[in-house]
């Protein structure tokens, strides 16, 4: 990345927020991204199957969340 677009990005300040919902049964990720009004719009979301959490409890740290 050159200077020009360093500064580019450093000027360009969009707000993300993220939420991961880690539960027993799957992940659940959420990217949401805020607009000029100030209103969050989902720009991405993720899921995957948990196998290293039963009940609240980290069994595995190594396991797939």
């Amino acid at each position: 990345m050159n200077k020009k677009e360093l500064k580019k990005t450093m000027i360009n300040k969009e707000k993300y927020y993220t939420a991961i919902d880690i539960g027993s049964s799957k992940v659940v990720t959420i990217i949401g991204k805020q607009d000029q009004y100030g209103k969050i719009k989902i720009i991405a979301i993720g899921q995957v199957a948990s196998t290293g959490a039963r009940r609240g409890i980290v069994l595995n740290k190594t396991a797939k969340f």
